[in-house]
């Protein structure tokens, strides 16, 4: 892989990263950890705990996608389940229910760019590192 694929892999996942920041402000800002969910009563702990797990994998995606065969899987699965698969849920969950705030709305407004960034990201990393 060239320097500039590298450069441009990493401004590619710099922007994704970003609306995923976006995203998990929205979702804070929409309070969805105050959806009830059966057992867990409420998802605070769990939302901090998958935005830590999806913002850290992020980097590891971009990592072994630099040079490791497991990057290009790697960077599709996490990318489809925290951009594409997300946005899909929050959507399909404020039209079934009608709750934006404290409900599975929240995470929908930033979902459309987060949406758009993963599936560039998932595209432009499959290209880069062939």
């Amino acid at each position: 892989m060239t320097k500039m694929n590298e450069n441009r892999l990493i401004s590619i996942y710099a922007v994704f990263f970003t609306f995923q920041v976006l995203h998990i402000i929205e979702e804070i800002w929409g309070r969805i950890y105050e959806m009830p969910i059966l057992p867990f009563h409420n998802l605070e702990t769990y939302l901090i705990a998958a935005s830590t797990v999806v913002l850290t994998s992020g980097l590891a995606m971009v990592l072994m996608a630099l040079g490791k065969p497991l990057g290009k899987k790697l960077t599709f699965i996490i990318a489809m389940v925290s951009g594409i698969l997300n946005f899909f849920v929050h959507s399909i969950g404020w039209i079934a229910t009608g709750n934006y705030f404290a409900g599975p709305g929240a995470g929908t407004i930033t979902g459309v760019p987060l949406f758009i960034s993963a599936i560039y990201f998932v595209t432009s990393t499959w290209k880069i590192s062939d």
